[in-house]
Order: C-alpha cells, then sequence, then structure tokens
C-alpha cells in the first residue's frame, strides 16, 4: 500500500508541475476552440483525463508484465510516437485553422468525427499525451517495473499514478477556456478567428513534437 500511496503523490505532484506545462498547450487550446460553455469544457476536460488514467493503468501492466523492457522500448522507439503524435496534433490544428469548410472530403469527415463536439478529439488527445515518453513517465514506469511483482500489481500502480495525475488543476482550466471566450466575445466573426488562434497554437505544438522526435 505504501508504494501506491508514493505513486499517488507523484502523480498529483507531476500533475502541477512538468505535466501540466507539457499537457495544456495540447488539450487547451483543443477545447477553447471546439466547446462552448463549462459544461462542455468540464467534459471534454474529464474524457481527456479518464483516458490517460486507462493508458497508465496499461502502462502500469505492461511494466509489471514485462519489467524494464517496456521502458527500454519506449526510450528506442520514443521518437516514432513524438514524430506521430506531432503529427496528429498537427492535423488537428489545421483542421480547426480551416474551420467548417475545409476543401477536400476526408478532411471535412475527419472534422466532423474528431473536432466538431465529438468525444473522439479529447479521448485521442488523451491517449496521445499519455504515451509520449517524458521523464516523469519513464521514472514511474522504471519504478512500478522495479517494484510490481505481476501484471495485475503493475496495474494496480499504474491506476495509483493516474488517479494522481487526475487530480490535476487542467480542471479548472478547461472549463475557464471553455465558458470565457463564450461568454466575452459576442461578434461571431471574433470567435471564429480566436478558435483558429487556437487551432495555430495546436499546429506549433505538433510541430514543435514532431521536431523534437526527429532530433532524440
Amino acid at each position: 500500500m505504501s508504494t501506491f500511496i508514493e505513486l499517488f503523490i507523484i502523480g498529483i505532484t507531476v500533475s502541477f508541475g512538468p505535466c501540466l506545462a507539457f499537457c495544456s498547450p495540447v488539450i487547451l487550446p483543443y477545447i477553447a476552440a471546439t466547446r462552448r460553455g463549462w459544461r462542455e469544457g468540464l467534459k471534454a476536460t474529464l474524457l481527456f483525463l479518464s483516458t490517460r488514467l486507462v493508458i497508465y493503468i496499461l502502462l502500469g501492466l505492461l511494466a509489471g508484465l514485462f519489467g524494464r523492457l517496456i521502458v527500454e522500448w519506449l526510450r528506442q522507439f520514443g521518437y516514432m510516437v513524438f514524430f506521430i503524435g506531432g503529427l496528429f496534433i498537427l492535423f488537428l490544428g489545421v483542421l480547426i485553422i480551416f474551420g467548417k469548410e475545409p476543401g477536400h472530403r476526408l478532411c471535412q469527415v475527419l472534422r466532423k468525427n474528431v473536432v466538431d463536439k465529438n468525444i473522439k478529439g479529447p479521448i485521442l488527445l488523451g491517449i496521445t499525451s499519455s504515451i509520449l515518453p517524458c521523464l516523469p513517465l519513464l521514472a514511474v514506469l522504471t519504478y512500478i517495473a522495479l517494484m510490481a511483482q505481476n501484471l495485475w500489481q503493475g496495474a494496480f500502480y499504474g491506476f495509483a499514478f493516474g488517479m494522481g495525475k487526475f487530480i490535476s488543476p487542467l480542471i479548472p482550466l478547461g472549463v475557464l477556456v471553455s465558458a470565457l471566450p463564450a461568454g466575452l466575445i459576442k461578434n461571431q466573426k471574433m470567435y471564429s478567428l480566436f478558435g483558429r488562434v487556437c487551432g495555430f497554437i495546436l499546429f506549433l505544438v505538433g510541430v514543435n513534437l514532431i521536431v523534437s522526435g526527429l532530433l532524440r
């Protein structure tokens, strides 16, 4: 139980520190651009955090099953994860920038299924952000690999870390970025421009992840 508590506290600590700095530019511009009103923002944020929790349970399970092999795999192929994740976030930003009028049929379908108030967007962003091999995640998985005696204990420890990260300032921030613009920006053209600026931020985040992957 002491290991569970330790990982829970670590999850809380990193959620207010490096993970906040890393995840905020990923999920908050998306929420600001695609959600109006605090309820929609809260729903999107909780979907994002819940998805991360599920992924951490799965990663903990794999760490308990394969030991440090899963950590070494993330280290070795981390550049691929960064590149693919960055490409997805970049493309999501492009879809938001072009608004409801992307010329290509495929872009229209993707926007309808990922951007327009659909649950798939927060879920996919949650998956992307939780598997990127940042230093806190690698350290936690290494710790789980050393402490877990089987895959179920690894999943239990992953749950502890994920629950700690669920207690996140992203919840009030997600509510604010969806409620304030909708309340303050009454002009539809200005609101559309605001959304495209958020899309451009996502585009830059995606570019940064791709470059980070190529330089690893």
